[in-house]
């Protein structure tokens, strides 16, 4: 081997020691499932994230595939890239051994795929041979899509089903006439005409319902709690609503709260409505936790909460947190035998203020009902959660 000159005509030798690299120390399997089953938290990376971990080493195909393919949405996105939904539904047509995996379905965009006033081939294919699905959520944009037909043609298909969101009531509408009984123990309907048709469209499983979530509407009063002899859990849920809706609907949320009273297996109840910030509600996003305008509404409904109630979420701005917390500190409102409270949007940073110190039930401080909220509550035997 040569050796190089240096500028005064030296010779200087160059030893060539091999340099070894440590080796990079390889992350333990235990940690990449980890990772694996934190991605179901990811929102709207959760698809993309998986569809590159799927793609990481093939020791950890199986496990990301079970999660992958865990919950699906199906639509009529034309994108073929890894981690677009159509690709998803590709894979799912093209593979019938990944249906096992799925257990929660989204239903959106579906127009493309309907074919003569029947569901197309290209989705009944794949619904109809999941034989783990067990939720079912419907988007307005698949209103086109005659899901009960399907369980009405395959009903072994659907015998793992139990729970059926539905942004709209149109998908259930022919469910009455098909004479067929299906185990839904989970219902939630956003559409004002569900509650109009509830009666009819849970006549096959009204006895095993548990759970049960509608729109805030005037309509809520055609429904009839007692309906439902093993219902736990009741919801009313409205997104971005006009301020005066939920006043004319008032009336109606207390007729229907009072019926719910005399149901014994009722222990939860959620109230989870929003207000348009075009029309006083409070952005997400806004620090000042105060409505712009005032809800007497409140009281009225707060008193008309079960008494039975242990679970309680109020997940709202459209409650004045000022009532919200003079109804939570005199044991006399309280249900007796609540356990657990949920507070959330623009009530629940007004009520953690107060929670905080910030303010005290009844104004004056002191021991006893009148005294701090949060020693009220703890007292009470009342855990306290607040939702972002």
């Amino acid at each position: 081997m040569s050796t190089p000159n240096t500028p005064n005509g030296s010779v200087v030798e160059h030893s060539r020691a091999a340099v070894v690299l440590p080796r990079p120390a390889r992350v333990p399997d235990e940690l990449v499932l980890m990772v694996v089953d934190w991605c179901d938290k990811l929102g709207k990376d959760r698809l993309k994230t998986l569809s590159a971990l799927v793609r990481l080493a093939k020791r950890f195909n199986n496990d990301v595939e079970r999660r992958l393919y865990s919950r699906v949405t199906i639509s009529d996105e034309l994108s073929m890239e890894p981690s677009s939904h159509g690709a998803v539904r590709y894979v799912l047509v093209r593979r019938p051994s990944l249906r096992r995996l799925v257990q929660a379905v989204e239903l959106s965009s579906l127009r493309r795929y309907r074919s003569g006033g029947a569901v197309d081939g290209v989705v009944a294919q794949v619904l109809g041979d999941l034989p783990a699905v067990s939720e079912i959520t419907c988007h307005w944009d698949a209103d086109v899509l005659d899901l009960f037909s399907l369980i009405r043609d395959r009903p072994a298909a659907f015998a793992t089903l139990h729970s059926l969101r539905a942004q709209t009531a149109y998908l259930l509408y022919g469910m009455p006439t098909f004479g067929f009984r299906i185990g839904l123990k989970t219902l939630e309907l956003t559409d004002i005409e569900g509650n109009r048709q509830l009666g009819a469209l849970t006549s096959s499983f009204a006895n095993i319902l548990t759970r049960l979530s509608l729109s805030v509407s005037a309509s809520v009063a055609t429904c009839d709690p007692a309906l439902y002899p093993s219902l736990q859990h009741l919801s009313l849920s409205s997104d971005d609503v006009e301020l005066d809706m939920v006043r004319r609907a008032t009336s109606a949320v207390v007729t229907f709260l009072k019926a719910a009273a005399t149901s014994a297996s009722l222990l939860s109840f959620e109230w989870q409505c929003t207000i348009a910030p075009s029309d006083g509600g409070v952005p997400s996003d806004e620090a000042d936790p105060t409505p712009a305008a005032p809800f007497p509404i409140t009281n009225a409904i707060l008193a008309a909460v079960p008494r039975q109630i242990r679970h309680l979420s109020l997940l709202t701005d459209c409650f004045a947190p000022a009532d919200v917390a003079a109804y939570l500190g005199d044991d006399a409102q309280r249900p007796p035998h609540l356990a657990t409270l949920r507070i959330g949007g623009a009530l629940g940073r007004g009520l953690g203020r107060i929670l905080g110190g910030e303010g005290e039930v009844g104004g004056e401080g002191g021991e006893g009902s009148c005294g701090a909220l949060a020693g009220v509550l703890e007292r009470a035997g009342v855990e306290v959660t607040t939702v972002e």
